[in-house]
């Protein structure tokens, strides 16, 4: 196919006139691979010229796809700085990479258009332009808390990253995860955050976006995502044990006996005291009166001290009867814990990420 027939194929495409059915005839398979194979066929030739003239011109298309653009645009930049100086043009090719590498900084030059003048001006062009680009897998389901799904994130130069939700219908937005450093990151997708669901079904935006660390910029990439979540039921987990349910487990004191016992000590050394007076009396050594004190302060302290250290018996059946409610609601509280981490672990999202970004 002559030059002017693939540039009247893509004036076909461009143009809103444009057959379809026409053009599928004029050009089997993809039109726009055509146009690329015809660009690369261009530049193999060494017409840069016209190579850099299809490229342009698909450049120019609204719908082409992220893929075929990078091409355009790695065709365009060999077209614009070969090996060849008369055909070097320095200042327009270093616009095209850096449009490349804003667009895919990881996408670098093919062999096909690499030589080491090219090279030298890509790492040029990529040192003061900041580029970002993400890859995201077309569907995958997250299971369990831990469920993840992973997005390749290349920066041309040392960025701030964050994949941001955002909520189509009321459009809020909502960082899922972010790295403060790097040019070449995974950002995760994750389905459960402390055991509780935070995606919400239905066509959302993912954004990757990227804060350039050294000037500032920022540069952002969304894609059409689609959520299936399913709704999490967990049982109710026991907090206490309701202590309405409790023994005794101590008898109330026998305090009526120790008072007794310390009146009757009183009296007994009273009484002891009065005779022993007597009999002291006859023999003229007279100590009673110490002795009644003495009486009395140990009935005082016989009552005292079983007024404070009694303080009931155990009951052994309603120990065991309490240890056994015990025993059940730390069961019942082990079987909730249990069954909820089952639950949780066969938790299942579906995620599909439309896979060319939205313009």
């Amino acid at each position: 196919m002559r030059i002017g027939t693939v540039l009247l194929a893509w004036s076909l495409v461009a143009s809103p006139l444009g057959n379809p059915p026409a053009l599928a005839q004029a050009l089997p398979g993809s039109p726009i691979q055509d146009l690329l194979a015809q660009a690369r066929s261009a530049l193999d030739d060494l017409r840069y010229s016209d190579a850099d003239s299809i490229a342009k011109g698909i450049l120019a298309l609204s719908q082409i796809g992220r893929g075929d653009r990078i091409q355009a645009l790695q065709i365009q930049a060999g077209a614009r700085f070969p090996d060849q100086a008369s055909f070097q043009l320095p200042e327009a090719a270093a616009e095209t990479l850096r449009e490349l590498i804003r667009l895919a900084p990881g996408a670098g030059l093919p062999r096909a258009v690499s030589w080491r003048g090219l090279d030298s001006l890509y790492r040029e062009a990529r040192s003061t332009t900041f580029g970002l680009s993400a890859s995201p897998v077309e569907s995958v389901v997250l299971i369990g808390a831990d469920g993840e799904a992973r997005i390749p994130v290349v920066a041309s130069r040392p960025a701030r990253m964050q994949l941001i939700l955002i909520r189509k219908e009321d459009g809020s937005r909502r960082v899922l995860d972010s790295i403060p450093y790097g040019e070449g990151a995974a950002l995760r997708l994750s389905a459960m955050a402390a055991g509780n669901p935070i995606l919400v079904s239905g066509e959302h935006e993912l954004e990757v976006r990227g804060t350039d660390i050294a000037s500032g910029e920022v540069r952002s990439v969304r894609f059409r995502a689609v959520f299936d979540v399913p709704r999490l039921d967990l049982v109710p987990v026991p907090t206490t044990l309701d202590s309405s349910q409790l023994l005794p487990e101590i008898s109330k004191a026998n305090r009526t006996g120790g008072l007794i016992g310390g009146i009757a000590v009183a009296i007994g050394t009273v009484v002891v005291s009065s005779v022993v007076r007597d009999r002291a009396i006859r023999d003229g050594t007279n100590t009673g009166s110490a002795r009644i004190g003495l009486g009395l302060a140990l009935g005082g302290a016989t009552v005292a001290g079983v007024w404070v250290l009694d303080k009931g018996a155990p009951i052994p059946a309603n120990i065991a009867r309490n240890q056994e409610l015990r025993v059940a609601f730390s069961r019942e509280v082990a079987d909730a814990h249990a069954e909820n981490e089952q639950r949780i672990a066969n938790y299942r999202v579906i995620v599909t990420i439309s896979l060319e970004p939205l313009p």
